[in-house]
């Protein structure tokens, strides 16, 4: 798996659980280009790619108690004691997203941090 210099600018437009409980999912994006100075800006370019993407960060978590790609460990006992959980990565960021080769194929990696939500329980 060698990258090989492609990237582009994409859109997640959706996130599905790989694996339920295994916070990773696998995100739908949609190519973007920069249309006006600042933020927003970003339309999808037309005849653009579309596809599925990984996240970098998300690589090594895992649906067992421990350290998650954002430095969360989920087995200690401050998580213990709250109902958190992962969150996907939100639709509608934009992401570098970079070419890895694989045999046969090509796959979409970006790496961005993700949240994590729920109630601190009592």
């Amino acid at each position: 798996m060698q990258p090989f210099g492609d990237h582009i600018f994409a859109r997640i437009t959706d996130a599905t659980e790989d694996v339920e409980g295994s916070n990773r999912w696998v995100y739908d994006f949609e190519e973007v280009c920069k249309t006006s100075p600042g933020y927003d800006g970003w339309s999808a370019r037309t005849e653009g790619r579309t596809g599925t993407a990984f996240n970098f960060r998300e690589n090594i978590n895992s649906e067992l108690a421990g350290i998650q790609g954002n430095g969360i460990d989920t087995g200690g006992p401050l998580w213990l004691n709250v109902d958190f959980e992962i969150q996907p990565v939100p639709v509608g960021t934009i992401v570098v997203l970079y070419a890895v080769r694989l045999v046969d194929s090509i796959e979409w990696w970006f790496g961005y941090e993700n949240a994590v939500d729920g109630d601190c329980g009592e």
